[in-house]
């Protein structure tokens, strides 16, 4: 498991998730995390990204970027998840307000993690 936040996405907008899958993807290829399957609960930016269509000015760039990813790495696709099965990352998005630099964690757990994924699964 892998998690990252970035300081410079801290808005929930069609461009501001696109901006996130793409830096998502290219961290899971830089970091050698194949195959990687990234989960959105923005339905419009998913179906753009996968069936190519209604590419905005504001953000088409950055979706034609992640869909040249994904056809040169066909281990890497984007799904949509309805907003409750994405809890944790919406909440781990969330942490975008606060940080001061870009953080990654890799196998580990993140300061914020564990409090996210305890309260979407009580025991």
């Amino acid at each position: 498991m892998a998690a990252t936040a970035h300081r410079d996405v801290a808005n929930y907008t069609p461009k501001a998730e696109a901006l996130v899958i793409l830096k998502g993807i290219t961290f899971a290829i830089e970091s050698g995390l194949l195959p990687v399957v990234i989960k959105s609960d923005m339905l419009e930016v998913v179906n753009n990204i996968n069936l190519g269509n209604n590419f905005s000015l504001d953000v088409g760039s950055i979706l034609l970027d992640i869909r040249d990813l994904l056809q040169s790495y066909a281990s890497c696709c984007v799904v949509y998840v309805s907003r409750k099965a994405n809890v944790v990352a919406h909440n781990l998005s969330k942490i975008n307000l606060s940080i001061e630099e870009d953080c990654h964690w890799i196998e580990t757990d993140s300061p914020y993690m564990e409090r996210f994924v305890r309260n979407d699964c009580p025991v």
